[in-house]
């Protein structure tokens, strides 16, 4: 039941359109309004694309998170890859931070949620297997 929701179309679009909502609320708390409104209008724009478009391309069906086992299987390998390629950015970001003389607090931060994520996934995933 809770699978079936979390990739249902409409739970995508209302995340989205939640999201949006957001972008444009946190932009005009910081008295930037016209930033929100293009923020939160790109958001909004590329969650429509996503459920619009997502009956004519399989690259569209993917992104959506919608779709049988094979289209999910590719939407958790590409997570997967973009997951790595980003903790390897991220550490070497890091190290030349460190290097210059510059340790970025952001970076040490990004880099323990990251690490600690992904022991738990693992565990978590290794105990559903």
């Amino acid at each position: 039941m809770i699978r079936k929701l979390c990739t249902s179309p409409r739970t995508f679009l209302v995340s989205g359109v939640f999201m949006s909502a957001a972008l444009v609320s946190a932009f005009t708390v910081a008295g930037k309004l016209r930033v929100g409104l293009v923020c939160g209008g790109i958001m909004l724009g590329y969650t429509l694309l996503i459920v619009v478009g997502r009956r004519w391309s399989p690259t569209l069906e993917v992104l959506s998170g919608t779709g049988d086992e094979r289209t999910q299987s590719i939407l958790i390998r590409a997570a997967a890859q973009a997951g790595s390629f980003l903790a390897c950015v991220i550490a070497i970001w890091w190290v030349v931070s460190v290097a210059v003389g510059h340790a970025n607090q952001t970076l040490n931060l990004l880099a323990a949620i990251f690490g600690a994520t992904f022991i738990v996934a693992v565990l978590v995933t290794q105990r559903r297997s």
